[in-house]
């Protein structure tokens, strides 16, 4: 699987666990959930913008069309 595919998806799933986790601290007074789900939201923030400073010389090229994709027969 390509690397930044998967820091952008671990990036989706923290922006997806940060926001239930700020609410809950906020609503129910409890200020470390809160910070928590701040930092986890900050993480996930930066991570897509991380990846596009990324190394992408080893990627490579792929062709794309109908021609190429493998499910068409």
């Amino acid at each position: 699987m390509d690397r930044k595919l998967v820091i952008e998806t671990l990036a989706m799933i923290l922006l997806i666990v940060a926001f239930p986790l700020i609410s809950i601290g906020a609503t129910n007074g409890i200020t470390a959930l809160w910070v928590l789900g701040f930092v986890v939201f900050v993480v996930g923030s930066i991570l897509p913008v991380w990846t596009r400073f990324m190394n992408h010389a080893a990627d490579v090229p792929r062709d794309v069309g109908m021609e190429f994709d493998d499910r068409v027969s």
